[in-house]
């Protein structure tokens, strides 16, 4: 489940920053990025009614070209996060 993912990566970098004080106001922006995209997948898995991929009534949403359009916006919106979370660990690890 990719929302999965990205909590426990706002996690996993919430913790190298306790330990990393240099780098923790770059990893814990990135951290806020990862909550951000998360919270956009739940949205997705909301939208779709829940991740299952051999749920009957998930395809049948899926098949809404309504439901397609809020998803893929939200996908656009979660890809930005994780290319701005990318920065921030990028310029955490610059320090």
């Amino acid at each position: 489940m990719p929302a999965e993912g990205h909590f426990c990566a706002g996690k996993f970098l919430r913790r190298i920053a306790e330990h990393e004080p240099a780098m923790a106001k770059q990893l814990g922006q990135a951290a806020m990025c990862y909550d951000a995209e998360t919270n956009l997948m739940m949205q997705v898995a909301e939208l779709q009614g829940g991740w299952d991929p051999h749920d009957e009534k998930i395809a049948k949403k899926l098949a809404e070209s309504a439901v397609r359009r809020q998803i893929a916006a939200l996908i656009v919106q979660a890809r930005d996060k994780d290319e701005e979370a990318a920065v921030h660990i990028d310029r955490a690890l610059e320090r």
